[in-house]
């Protein structure tokens, strides 16, 4: 099996910055990967208009289909820490999507926040791409890193 590299570039929504330490909290990206509070939540169909996909509350509305897997029981909503360290936003533990053994189309992947359901960032493709078997997001990944000019 040969592996492939799928770009994945995250972009904050507009309330990114408003909802901080209301809809979730700083405190809560300290990477303890026991207590995860987000989650990545892998989509096989989405508008390409990230506010075609949210209600007004910023959780994911019903044109956001989130992926099937071949394998039963498991979810493509993987629950995940985030790190917050030197102005920058990183994933705190290794996140694997496991898809089975069957082709599955992913469109979109959006970053929440597991209690709320508040999306904080999304990535949609323009179109939709097949996996296989399981993506990988690793451990340390950064999202974002704030600057201040």
């Amino acid at each position: 099996m040969t592996d492939i590299s799928f770009l994945f570039d995250f972009t904050r929504v507009d309330t990114f910055i408003e909802q901080l330490n209301l809809t979730y909290k700083l405190s809560e990206m300290d990477g303890d990967e026991n207590n995860p509070q987000f989650q990545l939540v892998f989509c096989s169909d989405s508008p390409n208009n990230i506010s075609d996909c949210l209600t007004s509350g910023g959780a994911l509305n019903s044109d956001v289909t989130i992926a099937p897997t071949s394998t039963p029981n498991v979810d493509a909503s993987i629950d995940c820490s985030l790190k917050w360290e030197n102005n920058t936003i990183s994933l705190g533990n290794e996140v694997i999507w496991s898809i089975g053994n069957n082709a599955v189309p992913l469109k979109a992947v959006f970053i929440r926040h597991k209690t709320s359901g508040y999306v904080m960032a999304y990535c949609i493709h323009i179109t939709e791409f097949t996996v296989t078997n399981q993506i990988v997001f690793d451990e340390g990944t950064v999202f974002w890193r704030f600057v201040d000019e």
